[in-house]
């Protein structure tokens, strides 16, 4: 697992083009440019092919704004180590929870679930959101305080 970079663009593109579906054709080439220039894009890598990306917007609450799996890969659990990575970067951040939003035609409210996500039916698609307890945000910060406290001690 690893951050992409601006040298993986076609490479990541390749893998996010399998969300391009029916109607929904919102990733090209200058989209992945512009997600992994704006956001955290993060690739699993297999004998060289980029196996999953996933890009995640860095706030409170993290969101899963992309995810896919390389046709070639499915199947392998490599979504869910993509989702595990966004926990995470949750944790980093210190964000209290992590949402996602689908396209029913995806057909990703299973796998979602499976990964620990509560869904919540819109229209045509799904919000997925995962909370976490008790919220890393609050940990974060807390730990961080005591770990201040401790080190003012030392001086």
């Amino acid at each position: 697992m690893r951050i992409a970079n601006l040298d993986d663009v076609d490479k990541v593109w390749r893998v996010f083009n399998e969300l391009n579906v029916g109607e929904i054709n919102v990733f090209n080439r200058s989209v992945t440019l512009s997600l992994i220039r704006s956001m955290r894009v993060l690739v699993v890598e297999k004998w060289g092919v980029i196996a999953g990306a996933m890009a995640l917007k860095l706030r409170d609450p993290l969101e899963v704004f992309a995810i896919a799996v390389h046709p070639d890969f499915k199947k392998q659990g490599i979504g869910s180590q993509l989702l595990k990575e966004a926990d995470k970067e949750a944790q980093r951040f210190g964000a209290t929870s992590i949402f996602a939003e689908s396209y029913a035609i995806y057909g990703v409210r299973g796998f979602y679930e499976k990964n620990g996500y509560n869904t919540t039916v819109l229209g045509n698609g799904y919000n997925f959101q995962r909370k976490f307890n008790p919220p890393v945000g609050k940990l974060a910060f807390f730990t961080r305080c005591v770990k201040l406290y401790l080190w003012l001690n030392t001086i």
